[in-house]
């Protein structure tokens, strides 16, 4: 007859067997459980960098766009401080403005970000579409593998609500998305982007920089390289210089304000002002102000007996200064001289001269 002691003692190392697997199972379980966890932080975590990256891309368009839908050459905006229109750098974003200054430039799984313009249609004009694509440097791969983190791109195409796009291992060719579709490499781009690459994309208008871009709206708002007449029916004030490759034409004046004096140092050649002590005007000539026609200084005439008037008491004082004598900057030169006459006095002429 079997002990049941021993009996007993086989059911509870069975037990302790069994218990021990279900605690094995149940830590395996556990920590892929938090592994995923882990991944789908950081898969949302990245998307919600590359969605405020993306926002810094639309300001960037909405404030540049009328320029870089006309620009012919890489460096037509280096004046606002970016080297290329078509890759802006970070600090070049936050240096003007358009990034806030603390923008990460660093995010999940130590990705960097670029920014990539696109133009699509006829630009300028109404065809003409702006795209920028915000996209990772480097691909999403798995940890220590060159091989694509197919997982980790999928949380993260559900984190971006549709608006992700990916060049996969399969079709490297294309970067594709459920709203974007583009050759890879993209237009005027020498270089493929790698599988794993991923993007988001935000376009608008060339004409958003200056209206809302919806139909029939261009119209009403002028562009940069507009040819129409803007026909404005009130005054106008600008605060820099105009430049006409043609004409300049005014229906009634042309009001000078500057006022110079001759012979002294010009910067514009070419350039008009009024004379700051005759009322004449000058033109910049070598650098040099020099008259173009200056107003007369009138004359006057004075008699040894009857001082400003002839004899029949009328006025010889000077039309101009309204005495016998001449205006500031103007010299007196004497033209004429009656000689002694003891009933008549002594009339001498004079003629104003500028100095």
């Amino acid at each position: 007859m079997v002990d049941a002691r021993a009996t007993q003692r086989g059911f509870v190392l069975l037990e302790l067997m069994v218990a021990g697997i279900l605690m094995t199972l149940l830590v395996v379980w556990g920590s892929q459980s938090w592994m995923q966890r882990v991944r789908d932080a950081q898969a949302q975590a990245l998307a919600a960098w590359m969605l405020a990256a993306r926002s810094v891309a639309h300001d960037y368009l909405a404030l540049h766009g009328a320029e870089i839908a006309v620009a012919d050459t890489p460096a037509a905006l280096t004046t606002q401080g970016y080297q290329d229109w078509a890759q802006p750098g970070w600090q070049e974003l936050k240096a003007s403005g358009v990034a806030r200054a603390g923008f990460p430039e660093s995010g999940a799984l130590g990705m960097r970000l670029g920014i990539q313009v696109l133009r699509h249609g006829d630009c300028p004009g109404r065809a003409c579409r702006l795209e920028a694509l915000i996209h990772t440097l480097q691909p999403v791969r798995l940890s220590g593998h060159f091989q694509v983190d197919e997982g980790m791109i999928a949380q993260w195409l559900m984190a971006t609500q549709g608006l992700g796009a990916v060049v996969w291992a399969h079709s490297s060719e294309i970067l594709a998305g459920s709203t974007l579709r583009l050759p890879n490499p993209l237009p005027g781009v020498s270089q493929a982007w790698q599988p794993g690459v991923i993007a988001l994309a935000v376009s608008l208008p060339a004409i958003a920089g200056g209206g809302s871009g919806q139909a029939g709206d261009s119209d009403d708002f002028l562009q940069v390289g507009d040819k129409r007449n803007p026909d404005f029916q009130g005054q106008a004030t600008v605060q820099g210089d105009i430049s006409t490759q043609s004409s300049l034409r005014a229906q009634r004046y042309l009001v000078l304000q500057d006022r110079n004096i001759e012979f002294q140092a010009c910067a514009e050649e070419g350039a008009l002002s009024l004379e700051r002590f005759h009322n004449g005007l000058l033109l910049c000539r070598g650098h040099v102000w020099r008259s173009a026609g200056r107003a007369a200084g009138g004359g006057f005439s004075f008699n040894s007996l009857s001082g400003c008037a002839d004899r029949d008491g009328v006025s010889t004082r000077n039309p101009i200064t309204g005495g016998c004598a001449c205006g500031a900057g103007y010299a007196a030169v004497q033209i004429s001289d009656s000689g002694a006459h003891p009933e008549e006095g002594r009339t001498q002429g004079y003629l104003c001269v500028g100095n």
